[in-house]
C-alpha cells in the first residue's frame, strides 16, 4: 500500500487498484482497479516530488497523484526485461528496490541481471527526472536496501551492503 496524493494505491503483482473514500474510510472505502501494472515487493516503489516511481515485471514506470496515468518511463531499458536479462525470480526480487535521491534528481532502480552472481542486486539503472535519461550503475558489493537520512544538514541516499555496511550514493 502507498499513500500518494489523496489516495492509497494498492500495488499487486500485476495490477494496481486505488482506494477512494467520503468521509470515514472504515465505512466507505472503495477500491477500483486502475491499471494493469503492478510492483514487485514493498520496498519497489518511492516518491520524489509529486510522482511514484515504481517497478514490475515490466520495467520502471511512474504514476502521477491521481494515479490515472501510467508513465513509461524505462522505455530505453525495457528490452532488458524483454530479453530476460534481469533476474525475476522470486528469491531475486525480494531484494529489488526503488530509492529517490531528491539532492540529485534521480530515483534508482536496483536489480540483478540473471549472470550475476550473489543474493542481491549490485547494479542500479538511475533515472535523471528532469532530462529523462538513463545510466547504469555496479557496485563492488551487493544491496540490501536503501533509505534517505540527513547528512551535513542535506538529505543523502544511503545504501546497506554486505557484512553490515552502509555507503552512501554517488551521482
Amino acid at each position: 500500500i502507498m499513500p500518494h496524493g489523496l489516495f492509497l494505491f494498492v500495488f499487486m503483482e500485476r495490477h494496481t487498484s486505488r482506494i477512494t473514500f467520503n468521509r470515514q474510510p472504515e465505512l466507505d472505502a472503495h477500491p477500483s482497479p486502475l491499471n494493469s501494472r503492478g510492483c514487485l515487493n514493498q520496498h519497489c516503489w518511492d516518491k520524489l516530488g509529486d510522482m511514484a516511481y515504481v517497478l514490475d515485471q515490466y520495467g520502471p514506470y511512474r504514476i502521477g497523484v491521481t494515479g490515472s496515468a501510467v508513465d513509461p518511463i524505462g522505455m530505453p531499458i525495457t528490452d532488458l526485461w524483454r530479453d530476460a536479462t534481469i533476474n525475476l525470480n522470486a528469491s531475486a526480487t525480494k531484494w529489488y528496490t526503488v530509492a529517490a535521491d531528491p539532492s540529485l534528481g534521480v530515483v534508482r532502480f536496483f536489480v540483478k541481471y540473471l549472470s550475476d552472481t550473489g543474493t542481491r542486486p549490485t547494479r542500479a539503472f538511475v533515472f535523471h527526472v528532469e532530462s529523462k535519461s538513463w545510466w547504469e550503475e555496479e557496485y563492488p558489493f551487493e544491496i540490501g536496501g536503501a533509505c534517505l537520512s540527513l547528512l551535513a544538514g542535506t538529505m543523502r541516499l544511503l545504501v546497506g551492503a554486505e557484512n553490515e555496511a552502509i555507503y552512501q550514493t554517488y551521482s
